[in-house]
């Protein structure tokens, strides 16, 4: 998979779930990138629907895009995809 050219090649997870909770739309942008295939691969396989999968993926983004304030993990450390 290429890696991400938007200048978060490198970011970890959570600085970009952080930005993203900030709606620094590039931030966004580099999570899909980094995510959307891996993601689109699980859904084809559970739904095996084109239309359906795409739903799907489009749901869940848009769900990490308004909740990404709302991530967290044990000790209140923000929650990595």
């Amino acid at each position: 998979m290429e890696e991400v050219t938007t200048g978060f090649a490198e970011e970890d997870d959570l600085d970009l779930i952080r930005r993203v909770a900030a709606e620094d739309r590039q931030a966004f942008e580099a999570l899909y990138r980094r995510y959307a295939p891996r993601l689109h691969g699980y859904l084809w396989k559970l739904l095996r629907r084109r239309e359906v999968v795409e739903e799907v993926l489009d749901d869940v983004m848009v769900v990490i895009w308004k909740g990404s304030t709302n991530f967290r993990c044990a000790g209140g450390r923000r929650q990595p995809l």
